[in-house]
């Protein structure tokens, strides 16, 4: 599976760092919906896109479109110019009960 950037486990404080305060608790109820265990950070990174930097945080786990870390890879979208590549990842910890 090609990657463009590589993967890295990252602490919960420096996953949101990358995105905006205001929908932090949104992603944290995201993943205690579907009992996530990891919060997946995918960024647009075409340089020719409107799109360019665009960030979306997506759930990993049993209950998650991607089940493992190993099914990280595969971009998001559907033009190259609008795919999301998963860059950031955080374990969940703390955040189900």
């Amino acid at each position: 599976m090609h990657r463009i950037r590589p993967i890295k486990e990252v602490s919960q404080a420096e996953f949101f760092a990358l995105f905006d305060p205001e929908i932090h608790e949104a992603i944290k109820q995201s993943a205690r919906g579907y009992k996530s265990e990891y919060m997946a950070c995918y960024e647009c990174l075409a340089m020719d896109s409107s799109n360019l930097g665009a960030r979306s945080a997506m759930g990993v786990g049993p209950n998650n479109t991607v089940k493992t870390l190993a099914g990280l890879g595969a971009p998001l979208g559907q033009t190259p110019s609008q795919f999301l590549y998963p860059g950031e990842y955080c374990k969940t910890e703390g955040w189900i009960s």
